[in-house]
């Protein structure tokens, strides 16, 4: 049997119904059956050992992973419980941007609260296809579009509005940056990595950027104030004080926005907010 070994060598070896073992550069002959056996069960027991060894690295791995988990847990006072949502947590926050869509849209002048936008069919972009919850499928005015809650509607009003001018708004809105607030649980949001026009159409009606409940409350203020963004804080301001914000919208469009937002509930989806006792 010729056997070739590292570095080029080669030698024969003559074999007689045995096994040839090559280590390195020495070559053994295991004829014997006993040998064989030996040999075989030091193999199972070093792969044995290798196994062994393996499930305990993976044991003290897990047993270091749970340990920070519990010391995690201690240090928010109540683990999951303990989670700040308010100010921590991301989510997508649906129709509540088609405020924001409408604000921006009339804020810039390129679409009039007359205007109206095809929603007689849904819309079909490469494999996905926006509809209406609530269709009418008719062309709706941007009064109509905010009462009826239309996505077909807010998505048409978000292109007229174009990308570049969506993300401008929603960052003076602040909803692109975490919210500037007293508190170390603060969340980031969570924006497209490319801001193609199918996300400029979903993120319309509130999908496809998640943002903190503190950061759309503020953005929400901003919509119906005047157009004054107000700064999110825990501290109690001096009296008399005057509160702080930035001006992202103008004092007309607030206007509009809260005629828009009366109507949603005297005509339109949000019916049981009415309650009579006061001006919702």
């Amino acid at each position: 049997t010729r056997v070739f070994l590292p570095g080029g060598t080669v030698e024969d070896i003559a074999v007689h119904g045995g096994f040839v073992e090559v280590s390195g550069n020495k070559v053994s002959i295991l004829s014997d059956a006993a040998e064989i056996a030996s040999k075989i069960d030091v193999e199972r027991a070093r792969a044995a050992r290798e196994r062994a060894e393996e499930r305990l690295r993976h044991e003290l791995d897990a047993e270091a992973t749970s340990a920070l988990a519990r010391a995690n847990a201690r240090l928010s006072a109540a683990g999951i419980a303990g989670f700040n949502r308010a100010t921590k947590g991301v989510y997508e926050m649906g129709s509540t941007f088609k405020l924001f869509t409408a604000a921006m849209a009339l804020d810039t002048g390129r679409v009039r609260l007359r205007d109206r936008f095809d929603a007689t069919k849904p819309i079909k972009i490469s494999r996905f296809t926006i509809s209406d919850y609530h269709a009418k499928n008719k062309w709706m005015t941007v009064p109509e579009i905010i009462v009826h809650s239309s996505n077909i509607g807010a998505a048409k009003m978000a292109l007229d509005v174009g990308t570049p001018t969506q993300k401008k708004y929603l960052k003076r809105l602040g909803l692109l940056s975490p919210a500037a607030i007293e508190l170390p649980e603060v969340g980031s949001p969570l924006t497209p990595d490319r801001w193609r026009e199918i996300n400029t159409m979903t993120i319309s009606f509130g999908h496809g950027v998640a943002v903190t409940p503190v950061q759309l409350a503020q953005a929400t203020a901003a919509v119906v104030n005047g157009g004054i963004l107000p700064k999110a804080t825990l501290l109690k301001p001096a009296k008399d004080a005057a509160a702080p914000g930035t001006r992202v919208l103008k004092p007309q469009t607030s206007r509009d926005m809260r005629r828009l937002m009366r109507l949603v509930v005297t005509d339109g989806t949000g019916t049981k907010a009415e309650i009579g006792r006061a001006h919702v």
